[in-house]
């Protein structure tokens, strides 16, 4: 029978110090580095326990959807939607028709992130903790928001004017850019001004061109509300207004208003000189000097 020396003992004792040292650190790393992928990719949308953003807060989503569900959703949440699987649906609908940006990120990561969504089962805490309450939507000024949409009043943090790229069906408002979409009727049936709030702040956000373009630039929750306001207006008016697509005929009413200037001009000149003076005298010399 072989006996352990004391050293013997000691330096396995050592080893298995080094392995559970390891294992720690690398679970603190794991952790670390879950909650900065978790600030870059979801927390402009989401929270964990401080309540409804442009999406549904996730503390404790593990305890409310499978894991095959929430990476799936994660991954692509318009394919999901789009099955007809109902619990995706409903989030869609309750959250303003706003999808959420397919995320290239593999099963094991996605299930790293949502680790971070776990709530904790102190012994005074209850297994269904109650929802946290919605924020009250702010109340926005559409007058404001048109001159945050045409540049008239620029927003705080100096991020692009939406007119830049977008344009809306109105008289009053001047004709805009063509690198986004045509926004009269994005808040189409959106009276609520918490739908409509999430809608504008999502679409800012969850866009990647609107990312880049707002980086450090984001517009304030007062100055969303305003233009959500501006944008329910716009589409309750659009009726009243001319269609968005005046190109052609604002090219011939140039055409026609430039005949039509011409034919002014030459009508006050009709009793201008037309050959110079000099031709004149010439012409009179010319005709004295033959008689």
């Amino acid at each position: 029978m072989f006996q352990t020396s004391s050293s013997g003992r000691a330096a396995g004792w050592s080893a298995w110090a080094l392995l559970l040292g390891a294992s720690l650190w690398s679970g603190i790393a794991l952790a670390a580095d879950a909650e900065q992928e978790f600030a870059i990719r979801c927390a402009a949308c989401h929270s964990i326990g401080e309540g409804r953003r442009v999406g549904p807060d996730l503390q404790g989503v593990l305890d409310r959807r499978t894991e095959d569900w929430a990476v799936a959703f994660v991954q692509d949440s318009a394919k999901v939607v789009a099955s007809g699987d109902a619990e995706a649906v409903a989030l869609f609908t309750e959250f303003a028709q706003i999808p959420m940006p397919p995320q290239d990120l593999s099963r094991e990561v996605i299930l790293d992130l949502l680790e971070l969504t776990r709530v904790a089962k102190d012994p005074g805490s209850t297994p269904d903790a109650p929802a946290a309450e919605e924020a009250v939507a702010v109340m926005g000024d559409a007058d404001r928001g048109q001159d945050l949409f045409q540049g008239i009043q620029r927003f705080e943090k100096k991020g692009p004017s939406c007119i830049s790229c977008h344009s809306v069906r109105n008289d009053a408002v001047i004709s805009g850019g063509l690198l986004g979409p045509e926004l009269t009727e994005t808040l189409k049936g959106m009276d609520a001004p918490a739908a409509g709030q999430a809608k504008v702040g999502g679409f800012v956000q969850a866009q990647p061109i609107m990312q880049r373009a707002y980086v450090d630039h984001a517009p304030t929750d007062q100055e969303v509300a305003d233009l959500a306001a501006f944008l329910v207006r716009i589409n309750k008016d659009q009726a009243r207004h001319m269609p968005g697509d005046t190109g052609r005929k604002l090219a011939m009413s140039g055409a026609v208003g430039t005949v039509l200037l011409l034919g002014l001009y030459s009508a006050i000149w009709r009793k201008r000189k037309r050959f110079s003076v000099n031709e004149s005298i010439y012409d009179r010399q010319i005709k004295s000097s033959d008689l």
